[in-house]
C-alpha cells in the first residue's frame, strides 16, 4: 500500500510543480498581450490551476498516508550492517 501512496504523493508534487512553473510563464507572457488577449490568457490561467494545481494539493494527504504507514511498518530503505564492522559508542 505504500507504493500506491508514494504513487499518488510524487503524481501530486508533480502536477502542483508543473502546473505552477507554468502559470508563472503564461502570467509573464500575457503581460505583453492586448487587452482581450490578456484576458483570454487569464481565463485559461484560472482553468489551469483549478484542473493541475488544486488537485495536487491532496499531496498532503498522500504524504500523511505515506507517513502513517511507514511508521506502522519496516522503512522505506532498509539497512544491512556488516558483521565484521563494529559500532563505537
Amino acid at each position: 500500500m505504500r507504493g500506491f501512496w508514494l504513487l499518488v504523493h510524487v503524481l501530486g508534487f508533480t502536477l502542483w510543480l508543473g502546473g505552477g512553473i507554468a502559470t508563472m510563464v503564461a502570467g509573464i507572457t500575457a503581460k505583453r498581450l492586448g487587452t482581450g488577449e490578456r484576458l483570454t490568457a487569464y481565463k485559461i490561467i484560472g482553468a489551469v490551476q483549478r484542473l493541475l494545481v488544486a488537485p495536487a494539493a491532496a499531496t498532503n494527504g498522500s504524504g500523511i498516508m505515506i507517513s502513517r504507514a511507514s511508521t506502522q511498518t519496516t522503512p522505506f530503505v532498509e539497512t544491512r550492517v556488516n558483521s565484521r564492522l563494529r559500532v563505537c559508542p
